[in-house]
């Protein structure tokens, strides 16, 4: 693979000595040896501005390419608008862009992919999506979306919404994940992209949590449930499946990486045992547990209190 992506941002002076915030979406078509900065081009939202009590600083957060055709990528940003001296005459420039963006041409063009869930208020920031945490692009069909979002300037923003054609429209698929809490990340089985897992972080008196959902073709949905036993509450940023064995998940946390295991429900009665006590704390506890148990014939299980040192 010579091409790789990356995005990143920074900050730095200029010549009046005000800082500038930036961000990059960069490609390089020789392992990185060299790069290209594709946020220049046109379509993309300004660099970041900041000046006295005023910081407008969108930020590209995740980058994601079609695997069917290269040509088509896609950029995530999250947005942070403050005023905190409005006499100072210096006012917010309310028709900036931010959430995705969408190439065709190898990054080339960008244009704001539309229909996402406003950020802050829609119609004084008419061009503001909510802020993108994730994108999974479908390893089988580019046109397939998964995209994670929330606003840290209002509880309860945190949505999953999937599209299947190439972010045209999109349908939100959330059940089961608690709004209160802040996405952070999203992942696939590697060897089952119908099934996907989400991470999100909360706190002591609302926990985070690692979510699991099953996609299902047929009826069109999908059901988050939290396989969460054995994690600190305040943390789950990070979610990743290991690629030989995908009953094997690691979390990252605050305090480490946790690991845990499904397992099968050996006697299959679809009931909670002593060892199968420790499976999911999904919602509706163990009656709810028990039908998830029941339909799949597989409990979640963490070793060692669930830990692994980072």
């Amino acid at each position: 693979m010579q091409r790789v992506y990356a995005v990143g941002h920074g900050r730095a002076p200029n010549d009046q000595n005000v800082a500038d915030e930036t961000h990059r979406v960069l490609r390089s078509d020789d392992r990185g040896t060299n790069w290209a900065d594709l946020s220049v081009n046109p379509g993309f939202p300004r660099s970041n501005f900041r000046v006295n009590e005023l910081l407008q600083r969108v930020t590209a957060t995740v980058v994601a390419v079609d695997p069917v055709n290269p040509q088509r990528l896609y950029v995530g940003t999250e947005a942070e608008f403050y005023d905190l001296d409005f006499r100072d005459g210096i006012l917010l420039d309310t028709t900036r862009e931010s959430g995705l963006f969408r190439s065709i041409d190898g990054g080339a063009n960008w244009t704001r992919v539309a229909g996402l869930p406003p950020k802050l208020n829609a119609t004084v920031y008419p061009n503001a999506s909510r802020d993108v945490v994730d994108l999974l692009i479908d390893p089988r069909d580019g046109n397939v979306l998964w995209l994670a979002l929330r606003d840290l300037y209002s509880t309860g923003s945190s949505t999953i919404l999937r599209s299947s054609d190439g972010g045209d429209t999109w349908s939100t698929f959330d059940n089961g994940i608690a709004a209160s809490l802040e996405l952070h990340d999203l992942a696939f089985d590697p060897q089952n992209p119908d099934i996907l897992y989400a991470a999100a972080g909360g706190n002591g008196a609302n926990p985070g949590a690692i979510y699991r959902g099953v996609w299902n073709p047929g009826t069109q949905s999908i059901q988050w449930l939290s396989i969460s036993v054995g994690l600190p509450a305040e943390s789950a940023y990070t979610v990743a499946v290991d690629p030989n064995n995908p009953n094997q998940l690691h979390a990252g946390t605050d305090t480490g990486v946790h690991s845990i295991t499904r397992s099968p429900d050996q006697d299959g009665d679809g009931i909670p045992d002593d060892d199968e006590d420790m499976a999911p704390d999904v919602p509706g506890g163990i009656q709810a547990l028990a039908m998830a148990m029941a339909m799949g014939r597989w409990i979640w299980r963490s070793g060692m209190s669930g830990r692994r040192s980072s």
